[in-house]
């Protein structure tokens, strides 16, 4: 799998950009604030329909309506055209060789990225939406349909939300309430079992690049911390539906005081535990590095064996400026087991192998 061709339209500080990108390794060299993580970005955003670091109506350029993004890719032979359409005001659009798509999933799944940034250590440091955004980005890129079902509980969130905020105070028909609670139940075992798979399937990879990362034999734990306090490896699908609908129905008088929805798949966590601790509270900062580095490589070598596109495009982020020799040297090894990696970096002497780079100065939102 690689991006044969990148071409940007009032994309942040790109007015019109049109990119070439080559086999193997794509070197963007600049000093910061000139755009290099802007390309990546938009490189990434057309394989989760999103971005890494900001909303997507921060994409647009400031006194712009719209945003174009393509994308020509080849896989085995195989040519493919994506586009995207950013509006501020309007739905946005997709593209597959110029036609329009129906529902924006339907581009999901052609290009497949894994991206390295400095902010990777947020993934054991900080908020759990860090860690449901990780697991929610690969699964899209695994299971395209999961980003309808994603879409789908963020507008049932949205609407139960707004009817238990209009409750407060006041009687309501319960049985609009309920109607939305059905789907709410629905849709978020839905979200619990598609993580509960992608965690099965990550683990092992993630110990083991743990193991030669940080050259030790601890053991990794990974699994979900629930909103409703079970533990979701011990139960069927079925029988997690269950114990949200009795929540639901313990919580009812709460929730409409707090006017919020109070469980579900937005308020769980993803706990990873090393050799038995909390990572979050108790790793030293070259352990958290290397449990970070561990979920993005194992991450890829997971796409490289379930998807329909092979290895996927490696994005690093400046990511050896914040890496000691070591994790440089493990992070150097592994990607040259992939068809085409995009490195972004101030400093040209942070990154090995720069001889054998396409190299691009970036400057102002200009690429020569």
């Amino acid at each position: 799998m690689q991006v044969t061709s990148l071409s940007l339209v009032n994309y942040r500080n790109y007015q019109q950009l049109n990119l070439t990108l080559k086999p193997g390794i794509n070197l963007f060299i600049g000093k910061n604030g000139q755009g290099k993580t802007n390309l990546v970005e938009a490189i990434r955003y057309c394989s989760t329909l999103s971005s890494h670091r900001s909303p997507t109506s921060a994409l647009i350029t400031a006194d712009k309506d719209q945003s174009l993004i393509g994308v020509e890719l080849e896989n085995q032979g195989k040519k493919l055209k994506l586009g995207i359409e950013l509006n501020k005001s309007l739905a946005n659009r997709h593209s597959i060789n110029g036609n329009i798509v129906k529902k924006s999933s339907e581009v999901l799944g052609a290009l497949t990225t894994v991206i390295f940034s400095p902010e990777d250590i947020d993934l054991i440091r900080r908020d759990p939406s860090t860690r449901r955004g990780f697991l929610n980005d690969l699964g899209i890129q695994l299971r395209p349909a999961y980003f309808q079902t994603l879409s789908d509980y963020e507008r049932v969130l949205k609407q139960r939300n707004a009817l238990l905020k209009s409750a407060k105070g006041r009687s309501i028909d319960t049985s609009t309430l309920e109607l939305w609670d059905e789907q709410l139940v629905e849709l978020a075992s839905r979200i619990i079992e598609n993580r509960e798979q992608l965690i099965r399937s990550i683990a092992p990879g993630v110990n083991e690049k743990y193991s030669t990362i940080s050259k030790s034999e601890s053991e990794i734990e990974i699994y979900q911390i629930s909103s409703i306090d079970i533990d979701y490896r011990n139960h069927t699908t079925e029988e997690i539906k269950e114990k949200l609908e009795f929540a639901i129905r313990g919580l009812r008088q709460e929730e409409i005081d707090r006017g919020i929805t109070l469980i579900g798949p937005q308020r769980d966590d993803l706990q990873i535990k090393l050799s038995g601790l909390s990572s979050k509270e108790h790793a030293s900062q070259g352990e958290a590095w290397s449990l970070a580095l561990s979920l993005k490589l194992a991450s890829a070598e997971l796409i490289a064996e379930s998807s329909n596109t092979g290895k996927p495009v490696i994005i690093l982020d400046d990511v050896f400026s914040v890496l000691d020799s070591s994790r440089r040297e493990a992070l150097t090894e592994f990607m040259s087991g992939y068809e085409q990696v995009l490195i972004t970096a101030a400093v040209e002497e942070d990154v090995p192998l720069t001889s054998k780079a396409t190299r691009f100065i970036v400057e102002s939102g200009k690429v020569e």
